[in-house]
């Protein structure tokens, strides 16, 4: 076959493997931790998630005063930032707070009356944005199998007339709509196929209701002597629900998702916040101020024991309007200095409710991705923290088995996870303990990774430790340091081949896995040596791999 061709069909073979099969190897590059493309992260609104946040009240940006509207919260995906700024959505670049233009739908409007605007949080799935129904106020649209759920507030005729729609995501379609009674004004949760919706008559009851996801068909409901005005939360086979007493307190109450059923109830203040779910805890925060006393709690989410409160006072931690979330063993809460704006973002421990750090910046429902706290604050500007350092991390060495008495390439991926760029540092590789040798990265970009080659004769056959130290002279303040070092063990054979996987059983009768053709290939198109041996890949010797691939 003629040289070019093959490199043709064999670059699109690339393209379809790895479509099929990405396997976790030396072509890997870190990823965003737990984008948040919604109100709450999810479509159960757990307000939780696995990625780091910062120890220290360190703004990493603050952006103009763009009229982001106060109590929204925004949608991290992509690297960006979706703000709800009233008349528009602006997306800010998520490192750096640069707006980078609006999105091709409208916000809604920032008001202290229920008849002129709402501070709904934004929505984001594959390209596409909402900021909740055309008529809705404060709740958001929830994403979720291929549908879109929201709610239009209602227009004040019989019981408000309040509704809840569902769409097909892709076109738009309506495909059914859901009357409660009252007012639809919390984001719908969704799990397992079912949607669970809030109603609320003003100063007087609240309404749950469970309905199919597909038709729209209630399965069960409930009703409530005070507000269910806003979202729910879902864990497990639990659903949490909070009220609002225009007279006192409020309630949690966690209800069976199935039946509906309650399984407990607990006094808090009144609030329009959705519980968060973590650690095995809910966490909820409320309280309005100058009208009562502002605290955020913790309660065992399947018993509702009472794990920690702050102290309940009109200038406490927490609101109405401030859902609380949850990372990296800290809870996020905002702290509000009038009924509708904020005066600062705290930072409480997840397990004992203590103070880890405040700061009078921001304070609207968090969203966190990627080591970052965004929050909406005063002047209609958001608020980024993070810790400014970078994070260097080892946890790859290209190959298991090398040729004995035969130099060896020895590659080892270096990735950047923090969210600045480092400067020059120090890599050293042992075999044994012994320092084999030291090499310098002149620097790494943040979110990025680079390779580092070692090479390595190994005198006899046998298993060797690799070690593997970054920063090895401390030079660089990182978020983590502990994760700097790596070891694996390696085995050294006699009379290996061309072959870069190097099967110590192998006769040429071995059959060939997709991940080692994938290697092979870009081994091949690159030019690069095999790793083991420091032979080039010829076009004959592909050939070869991909007939024994085909017919293993």
């Amino acid at each position: 076959m003629n040289t070019t061709i093959f490199k043709n069909v064999l670059t699109l073979t690339i393209v379809l493997i790895c479509i099929v099969t990405m396997s976790s190897n030396v072509l890997a590059t870190p990823t965003m931790e737990d984008e948040w493309y919604q109100y709450q992260k999810d479509a159960q609104h757990t307000g939780f998630t696995n990625s780091d946040a910062p120890d220290t009240s360190t703004i990493l940006w603050t952006s103009g005063e763009i009229g982001a509207i106060s109590g929204s919260s925004p949608a991290i995906a992509e690297g960006k930032v979706y703000v709800n700024c009233g008349d528009a959505i602006k997306i800010l670049d998520m490192y750096n707070g640069t707006y980078l233009g609006d999105a091709e739908v409208s916000g809604s409007g920032d008001s202290e009356s229920w008849d002129s605007g709402s501070w709904t949080s934004v929505s984001y799935h594959e390209g596409k944005v909402w900021c909740g129904h055309p008529n809705g106020v404060n709740g958001g649209t929830t994403i979720a199998d291929g549908k879109y759920y929201h709610g239009d507030y209602g227009d004040g005729t019989g019981d408000y007339g309040g509704k809840y729609y569902c769409y097909n995501e892709n076109d738009d379609t309506q495909l059914w709509v859901f009357p409660v009674i009252g007012h639809a004004q919390g984001t719908p949760a969704y799990s397992n196929n079912r949607v669970y919706l809030t109603g609320c008559l003003y100063q007087d009851s609240g309404y749950v209701h469970c309905v199919d996801a597909d038709t729209g068909s209630e399965i069960w409901n409930r009703t409530f002597d005070r507000e269910t005005d806003g979202t729910p939360t879902i864990y497990e086979n639990i659903l949490y629900v909070t009220t609002y007493n225009w007279d006192g307190y409020g309630d949690i109450i966690a209800l069976n998702k199935s039946t509906g059923q309650t399984i407990w109830s607990q006094t808090i203040q009144r609030t329009n916040s959705a519980p968060s779910i973590a650690y095995g805890n809910v966490y909820v925060a409320g309280g309005c101020y100058g009208w009562s006393a502002l605290q955020t709690q913790c309660f065992n989410a399947t018993t509702g024991q009472l794990v920690w409160s702050t102290t309940e006072s009109g200038s406490g931690i927490g609101d109405w309007r401030t859902s609380p979330v949850v990372a990296d063993g800290k809870v996020f809460v905002g702290r509000a200095d009038d009924p509708w704006s904020y005066a600062g973002l705290y930072a409480l421990d997840a397990f004992d409710g203590s103070e880890v750090w405040s700061l009078a910046k921001g304070g609207a429902s968090p969203a966190i991705s990627d080591g970052i706290v965004f929050t909406v604050g005063k002047s209609g500007k958001v608020y980024a923290y993070a810790e400014t350092t970078p994070d260097l991390e080892t946890s790859t060495i290209a190959q298991s088995i090398v040729s004995s008495e035969q130099s060896n390439n020895i590659t080892v991926l270096i990735k950047n996870n923090g969210n600045v760029d480092a400067d020059s540092f120090k890599i050293m590789m042992l075999v044994d303990g012994i320092t084999l040798d030291t090499k310098t990265v002149s620097s790494l970009s943040k979110a990025s990774n680079t390779e580092v080659t070692f090479e390595w004769t190994p005198a006899t056959e046998g298993e060797y430790e690799l070690q593997v130290a970054l920063d090895i002279q401390n030079s660089i303040d990182e978020r983590d340091e502990a994760n700097n070092y790596f070891a694996m063990s390696v085995t050294s054979v006699d009379d290996l081949d061309w072959n870069p996987w190097n099967d110590v059983m192998s006769d040429g009768g071995i059959a060939i896995t997709t991940t080692e053709l994938q290697e092979g290939i870009y081994l091949w198109v690159n030019d690069s040596p095999a790793p083991n041996t420091g032979a080039l890949i010829t076009t004959p010797m592909l050939q070869q791999l991909i007939n024994d691939w085909l017919n293993s």
